[in-house]
């Protein structure tokens, strides 16, 4: 008896922690990258007042790399613009050349 117990009880965690992941991972591509329905803007020049509490991601498309990513709170305000150096740094840096980068911003609430 004491055993069918503890096999119970490791069920239910491991059912615990995999509809955990599987609901963390919804919210991501294969990527890595937020899903498509979180995409809120795009473009080099981001002003964004966050509805409600959640995480921002500003990702580079063609190389699904994450530029800059930050909670914020309800009401609070992200600004971004291009980054300074658009030439051989950023091409280093994102593996692809600023002229053919695409910015998209996506937001995940809480």
């Amino acid at each position: 008896m004491k055993n069918f117990h503890i096999l119970l009880l490791c069920t239910v965690a491991l059912v615990t922690i995999c509809s955990g992941c599987a609901h963390f991972n919804a919210d991501f591509n294969s990527a890595g990258i937020p899903q498509q329905k979180y995409l809120v803007g795009g473009g080099w020049n981001i002003e964004y007042v966050a509805p409600m509490a959640g995480v921002c991601y500003w990702v580079e498309k063609t190389t699904s790399k994450i530029i800059k990513m930050r909670s914020l709170e309800k009401g609070e305000k992200f600004e971004a613009s291009r980054p300074p150096d658009r030439g051989e740094v950023f091409e280093n840096v994102m593996g692809v050349s600023y002229q053919e980068a695409v910015s998209q911003f996506y937001f995940i609430p809480s």
